[in-house]
């Protein structure tokens, strides 16, 4: 059964989501089988054009229990006024954001006019990048990028350009961790597709990428879709937990290398651990890296990827020991102090 539709929460300080959201540059094509295998690689968030032409779209995205953002990414070059804006919006129940200049007079009317969604900035964060140099190493937002109402996205690299490189399983895995280890309130994946047509008015803007995860000209998955299924799947449980839970300035407990860290505190009073082995590699998948690393805690539960229910760990003499994938993490609850 699919999950419901993202809901809007009108709480001035809280996003509109209730599940973490994961969208994608470049979705596929608006068919009910296209946002089917979209939404089956753990995706729930789109970002469409806000205009009557893509109404279709919009209408399938409900039925495939995506959310939508609209995005008017040049506003000169229409005629509608916000108010009007918002009157299109309102028509289906899916829509919950708008993408915008942030700064924007539109973006201030729009906040103003329709304080129950969400407005996002033009601009992406910047991420883990699988790149030589140049790119924030461990994930943190720069100075004004990524903030998308307020809260930092993390940007997911999924497919390689530019002289960055295709990422592997475990990169996958470590990106989407470290992301949510730097307080990621939500993804975004760059791209989903990649043209390939000369037709193609984005061809352009792509010039020189490898495959992503899906190429619209013979409609077929490529190998990296079946590894972010399962990253997708992992990261909407944990982040859905951490989405109200704020990053500690250092974490209470101790890890052994090749691990990595990350304490939370949740609004519910709990403490969390974010626990990844760091490794990653060009050609690695999770298995070639798997790593056994203690965790210095007296007793604690733990997030089970499988049900998404919490699970009594087995402590000795103050260490709990797990076996992860290069790239993989753990989310553990411990009690408040």
């Amino acid at each position: 059964m699919l999950p419901l539709i993202l809901a809007i929460s009108l709480g001035a300080a809280d996003l509109p989501f209730t599940d973490f959201p994961i969208g994608a540059s470049l979705p596929p094509a608006a068919t009910k089988d296209g946002y089917a295998i979209y939404r089956m690689a753990g995706f729930n968030l789109l970002e469409l054009p806000a205009l009557d032409s893509q109404s279709g779209a919009i209408k399938l995205a409900v039925e495939a229990h995506l959310s939508v953002i609209l995005a008017y990414p040049d506003i000169h070059r229409y005629k509608e006024t916000p108010a009007d804006w918002v009157k299109f919006a309102e028509q289906f129940p899916n829509v919950v954001g708008w993408r915008l200049r942030p700064g924007s007079k539109a973006a201030a009317d729009l906040a103003k006019i329709d304080p129950g969604r969400l407005i996002c900035p033009e601009t992406r964060p910047r991420a883990p990048f699988l790149y030589k140099g140049g790119m924030e190493a461990d994930g943190r937002a720069p100075a004004g990028l990524g903030a998308v109402g307020g809260a930092f996205w993390g940007l997911v690299q999924s497919a390689g350009y530019d002289g960055f490189r295709t990422p592997s399983e475990s990169d996958l895995f470590w990106q989407v961790n470290t992301l949510l280890s730097n307080s990621a309130k939500g993804l975004w994946y760059q791209a989903y597709m990649v043209p390939k047509s000369d037709t193609d008015e984005y061809k352009h803007w792509y010039r020189g990428w490898d495959e992503a995860l899906y190429n619209p000209e013979n409609d077929q998955t490529m190998p990296l879709h079946a590894f972010v299924e399962r990253v997708n799947a992992e990261a909407a449980m944990m982040g859905r937990v951490l989405m109200n839970a704020s990053r500690a300035a250092s974490p209470s407990v101790q890890v052994e290398l090749p691990g990595r860290v990350v304490e939370f505190s949740g609004k519910d009073g709990n403490r969390y651990l974010l626990v990844m082995n760091d490794l990653h590699g060009e050609k690695d998948a999770c298995v070639d890296l798997e790593r056994e690393i203690a965790v210095t805690i007296e007793r604690g539960e733990r997030l089970n990827m499988q049900n998404s229910k919490w699970e009594a760990v087995q402590v000795k003499n103050g260490h709990w020991t797990v076996r992860l994938g290069g790239g993989c993490g753990v989310l553990l609850r411990l009690p408040a102090k």
